[in-house]
């Protein structure tokens, strides 16, 4: 964790107020969790400055917990957990405006007994989600698309939203990413009619491509469950689930934690960092807290208070 200088008991008095803006601390702490902890240690260090403290995510888990603070309704439904059990989940709605977070819907949390699935785990249940979204009314959509259990690339997400996936006999492929490597057609032409005029915002806590040594297999794949043989599958049906859209052109498609070339194929869609929404309100104030939990391979790739770690030096 790094605190901002609170300075001597004179310079204090001069503060206007300090703002505690912190994301969960994964394993560890809640980010309301940890925004209540901070606040009592600087209250208890300088009871005269007036502190604010604001949970705030960056597209992971806990994303809906930080807008629900910021005066967004819960909406819940029933989605398909990552491997196919029923999850209750929710989505956040506010003038006209949903957000929608596929770790609570579809994402490692939501494994049963947390074991983990790296071949059969979907996307299925943020895109169940995301047409529960649509059918209510919200064009505006965050889709917030960090702590995902599967790396299917979306393709469950879309079959969801009515994509259909078929092999090369025809027949429609089972869930997980592990089936992608005998993809042979995608048919998007049942989509969801409320993306056609869908504006779509995609959250993600970091920027990694979708193949490749520092694609989302290589870097994520681990902690899903995915090493050796069971990588190179998924890499591979990735390679194939790729192909596939590329062949049906700039249509709608969508992406689990990495893939940030693929922003370009959702329509009209805009794909700002996860964090930056809270740089410049954090940079206006004259004392800050921040802080995150374990960092690993996230934090060079823009996960969490990295961003803010970044433009503050």
């Amino acid at each position: 964790m790094i605190v901002g200088n609170l300075g001597t008991e004179g310079a204090r008095k001069d503060l206007g107020h300090v703002l505690v803006a912190c994301d969960k601390f994964k394993g560890t702490l809640s980010a309301r969790e940890v925004a209540v902890c901070i606040t009592a240690g600087v209250r208890e260090v300088a009871p005269e400055v007036r502190v604010v403290a604001v949970p705030v995510a960056d597209g992971g888990d806990g994303t809906l917990a930080a807008v629900e603070e910021a005066g967004f309704r819960l909406v819940s439904t029933t989605v398909d957990g990552p491997t196919g059990e029923p999850v209750l989940s929710s989505y956040a709605v506010r003038r006209g405006t949903a957000v929608v977070e596929l770790a609570d819907a579809c994402g490692l949390m939501r494994l049963p007994g947390g074991r983990l699935a790296p071949l059969d785990a979907s996307s299925r249940g943020i895109g169940q989600m995301l047409a529960a979204a649509l059918s209510d009314g919200p064009r505006d959509i965050v889709l917030a698309v960090g702590g995902s259990a599967s790396s299917d690339g979306g393709a469950g997400m879309m079959t969801a939203l009515g994509a259909v996936l078929r092999d090369s006999n025809g027949r429609v492929l089972s869930s997980g990413g592990g089936a992608l490597v005998d993809l042979e057609t995608l048919d998007l032409g049942g989509l969801h009619p409320g993306l056609a005029d869908a504006r779509i915002v995609l959250a993600s806590d970091v920027d990694n491509p979708l193949l490749g040594t520092h694609g989302a297999v290589a870097v994520y794949g681990r902690q899903k469950g995915a090493v050796n043989a069971t990588a190179d599958r998924l890499e591979k049906g990735l390679r194939r689930w790729a192909h596939c859209v590329d062949s049906n052109g700039p249509r709608l498609c969508g992406q689990p934690r990495g893939g940030r070339g693929w922003r370009r194929w959702v329509r009209r869609a805009r794909a700002p960092r996860g964090a930056d929404a809270i740089r410049h309100r954090v940079a206006a104030r004259s004392r800050w807290v921040r802080g995150q939990g374990p960092g690993g391979a996230a934090r060079h790739h823009g996960g969490g208070v990295a961003r803010r770690a970044d433009a503050s030096g």
